[in-house]
């Protein structure tokens, strides 16, 4: 992916982001600011071939929820206990019965580890120019950004939002 620096990219990302953590914090969801992970490593940044999430990754490193890193540790007791940072999802979702779908921003490692799942290709990559940078806890409800994925022309950046059956545009 294109590595070079923007600062027009990299100020709208930073105004985002300022504007994100202002309005959660007005909504009084400050578990969700907490759960923001500190800036990816430049080892990692590099990984992120899209360079919007590349900039909102050198700012925050997806989020750190105690529900996700009880089920990786497939610790019971735990995930009982933080079953509420299950809602703490940055991108948000929906809960009726018990079908729960709450997207978080997940970390680079994360992203890459859920995309190269689903990558048809066997051939090493430096650079993701496809992430899957946000999920559902158990890794459905998927969201991708990518450059020049096939659905437009020229260098664009594009997102889209994934239910494990169709593929939809989430944001232009």
């Amino acid at each position: 992916g294109d590595q070079k620096f923007d600062a027009r990219a990299w100020m709208a990302v930073a105004r985002a982001w300022r504007d994100i953590k202002a309005a959660l914090a007005e909504q009084s969801m400050d578990a969700i600011v907490a759960s923001l992970r500190p800036a990816a490593a430049p080892e990692d940044l590099r990984k992120v071939g899209v360079r919007g999430l590349r900039y909102a990754y050198a700012i925050h490193d997806g989020q750190a929820l105690a529900f996700d890193e009880a089920r990786r540790r497939q610790d019971r007791a735990a995930m009982r206990d933080s079953q509420h940072s299950v809602f703490h999802g940055l991108f948000g979702g929906v809960s009726a019965y018990d079908y729960v779908v709450c997207t978080r921003f997940l970390p680079v490692a994360d992203a890459v580890a859920l995309t190269r799942e689903d990558d048809e290709s066997e051939l090493p990559r430096e650079d993701w120019s496809e992430l899957k940078f946000a999920a559902n806890y158990d890794g459905s409800w998927r969201f991708m950004a990518g450059v020049d994925l096939g659905y437009m022309v020229g260098d664009v950046e594009t997102v889209f939002a994934n239910d494990g059956s169709r593929l939809a545009a989430a944001a232009p």
